[in-house]
């Protein structure tokens, strides 16, 4: 079958199994509301795949595309300029752009392009943005106005980033957290009101990873994957909970660890893959390594749980695979070709998956397989950045364009 010229090489119809509640209408952080990639509520795959609403050029970026109610939120960069814009979630048009100074440093490593990397926070009234050379803007939603703005390496003197800044911001307490990797200040917490510090602490170098809220015994912590350790902090302090060294050869993660109610703490990097128990006894969090699964590590894309088993690329741009592993005994119990490095969403039971060649696909995964439902070319190379799914509508982006798609 073709779609709009686009060749479908495996089509199907599938209802996805309902979950409880409703799909939800916003996307208003990386990950989603929980941060972890999960959406509620059922789709359809019809025979001729997913249905394009509109499709717009936008500037090269990694960044994450949020949406509530009837807007969208991105960034991009335009020459030596960096863009953060609203657009119109049924259209695609521009309602407004922000646009401030972001030229390279010199010593930037331009491999994989110039950001800007990071994702976008939607918090009331307020959108905060970070981008590739650490520069924090906080503006009116509404009309992009500046409010106020940090510029967390030159106030924090944190870690040289060579491929740019890309940690997405997390807000707790009506507070901004980052990680920066500056000599005490190795995360900062900065008061939504007006950018002031409401917190610093710790000596970690900083890397690419994205920070974590998970409830420990009923404790909520913050869990950053810095250049050589996985820590625990108190999100209203940022004192240190508990640590666990996690080092490679780069002196560097981008990966999130994927949190589970069971307290199974799953983590990786390039050539390594740990799943740790996190247990708290009075004001105490003991760390424990459950399993260290060999041969499975992902790099810069997400995964996701379902049960008791991880989906994520395991592998390199060349070889990557798709694969499951089971988070309680470590056993990897499939990887499948066929796709690039993947960012994936879990919708129920199901998972929808955007890869870096660009094509999305639907898959309903066993113990046994991945069973892919349908899958289509849709992007240009370098869709690395995760879907954003709002109810029955995609949205998706490369580092050229932005689309919008309609399931059934």
């Amino acid at each position: 079958m073709l779609w709009n010229g686009k060749r479908v090489w495996a089509a199907a119809v599938v209802l996805l199994a309902a979950t409880a509640g409703c799909a939800s209408d916003k996307w208003l952080q990386w990950g989603g509301s929980g941060r972890d990639f999960s959406s509620a509520g059922t789709i359809n795959w019809s025979g001729d795949g997913p249905r394009e609403i509109w499709r717009r050029d936008l500037g090269e970026g990694y960044s994450g595309i949020l949406a509530e109610g009837d807007r969208l939120f991105t960034m991009m960069r335009r020459g030596e300029n960096e863009v953060v814009v609203a657009l119109d979630a049924g259209t695609g048009k521009t309602i407004w752009e922000y646009t401030y100074p972001a030229p390279l440093p010199k010593d930037a490593d331009q491999s994989f392009g110039k950001g800007p990397n990071s994702t976008p926070l939607i918090d009331g009234d307020r959108l905060v943005t970070v981008g590739y050379n650490g520069l924090v803007h906080c503006l009116h939603k509404k009309d992009g106005r500046v409010i106020w703005t940090v510029d967390l390496f030159k106030k924090f003197k944190g870690s040289p980033l060579p491929f740019g800044y890309s940690a997405s911001p997390l807000s707790y307490g009506g507070n901004v957290i980052l990680p920066v990797g500056g000599d005490g200040q190795a995360v900062v917490a900065l008061k939504m009101a007006d950018g002031s510090v409401a917190w610093k602490g710790q000596s970690f170098t900083n890397t690419y990873s994205t920070p974590l809220l998970i409830d420990v015994g009923g404790q909520t912590q913050l869990v950053m994957v810095m250049s050589a350790e996985v820590v625990g902090m108190d999100p209203s302090n940022g004192s240190l909970l508990w640590s666990f060294p996690m080092k490679n050869r780069w002196d560097m993660h981008v990966f999130v660890p994927v949190w589970g109610a069971d307290n199974l703490l799953f983590v990786s990097s390039f050539e390594q893959c740990h799943v740790l128990r996190l247990t708290r006894t009075g004001e105490k969090t003991t760390v424990e390594t459950v399993v260290s699964p060999s041969k499975v590590g992902i790099s810069h894309t997400n995964a996701v749980r379902i049960g008791d088993t991880i989906y994520g690329s395991s592998g390199s741009q060349r070889a990557s695979f798709v694969t499951a592993v089971n988070i309680k005994t470590g056993e990897v119990l499939w990887k499948e070709r066929g796709f690039g490095v993947a960012n994936y969403l879990r919708v129920g039971d199901r998972l929808l998956l955007l890869d870096g060649n660009g094509q999305v696909a639907l898959a309903a995964p066993t113990e046994k397989a991945l069973n892919v439902l349908g899958k289509m070319d849709v992007l240009a190379k370098r869709a690395w950045t995760a879907p954003t799914l709002i109810g029955k509508r995609l949205y998706l982006r490369d580092q050229k364009h932005i689309l919008a798609m309609q399931l059934q």
